[in-house]
């Protein structure tokens, strides 16, 4: 069957310890969240790894990074813009990674 479900996730996976791999919301079969990430994956621990936003099957989101993976300690590795699919951003790069040099962040940023 189609996976579906409009109050809460329609899938979710788990790893041998019990704890949670992923948390993922569909509509008709279709990645879709309107109120925050439709894919959430975790490292073991119940630790956020990555999370990435859709609306009808495009990775969308309007107002902040549609794609961000973390580290175990919840720094953000990677940011991505996103709209319909397709890497957009206004008021900045569309693409954000960052790279720990010396104690120091740095950001590495690509196109708009």
């Amino acid at each position: 069957g189609k996976r579906h479900r409009e109050d809460g996730p329609a899938y979710k996976s788990f790893y041998n310890d019990g704890s949670p791999w992923s948390n993922e919301w569909y509509i008709n079969d279709q990645f879709h969240r309107e109120d925050g990430p439709a894919l959430m994956v975790f490292s073991q621990g119940d630790i956020l790894a990555v999370t990435k936003w859709y609306r009808a099957g495009k990775c969308h989101r309007e107002g902040g990074p549609a794609y961000e993976t973390f580290r175990d300690d919840g720094q953000i590795i990677l940011s991505e813009w996103q709209l319909n699919d397709k890497r957009h951003r206004d008021d900045g790069p569309a693409y954000e990674a960052f790279y720990e040099i010396k104690a120091r962040i740095l950001p590495i940023s690509m196109g708009r």
